[in-house]
Order: structure tokens, then sequence, then C-alpha cells
């Protein structure tokens, strides 16, 4: 299912390691994710001997607004979201929220 609202699939962090696994990729979600690694026997075998992990990085974005957006978060988010936000703002990258 496409989602409308995007012109281009958008790419999970993990695109570069799935491609190096040989995944065959397929677009689910707007996200461009791994369809399978091989025959779907293998694959099975494999997931049972050791373990699975899936991405699930395209699953959900958030926009919050208003005056409690901070408080909210600092309250459902395990790490403070201010200690979230000084650390992603030392590292140069852009405030994700002002």
């Amino acid at each position: 299912m496409e989602n409308p609202t995007l012109s281009t699939p958008r790419e999970t962090p993990l695109l570069g390691l799935h491609v190096s696994a040989n995944a065959e990729m397929g677009e689910y979600f707007g996200t461009v994710l791994p369809a399978r690694f091989g025959d779907f026997g293998s694959e099975y075998r494999a997931i049972r001997r050791a373990v699975a992990l899936v991405d699930t990085n395209f699953r959900a974005v958030f926009s919050l607004s208003g005056p409690d957006r901070h408080r909210y978060l600092n309250w459902r988010l395990p790490t403070p979201w201010c200690a979230t936000e000084r650390s992603r703002r030392s590292t140069n990258s852009s405030s994700w929220m002002t």
C-alpha cells in the first residue's frame, strides 16, 4: 500500500545493511524495506537457528505542537527529551523540535 503524500519512498537507516546482505528490496507503506533474503525455506531455517530483527523505523512520524509538548515528551520517553535534544545539538545536527 503506497502513501500518496510521498513522491519518493523513504529509506531507513538500515537500508545499506539490508542491501549488503543481498536482500531483495520492496516498497511497503512508502518505505524501502527488505522483501526477502533468499528462498523462504533457507530464510526460515536461519531465523529458527538464530534470531530475526525487523526494521520498524518506518512505522511512525510524530508532529507535536503546543506549549506542553516538551513536558509531554519528557513524560512519554524513557530518556528525558531535553537530554536527547542537548545530545543532538552537540553533534551539530539540526534541532528537530523548537
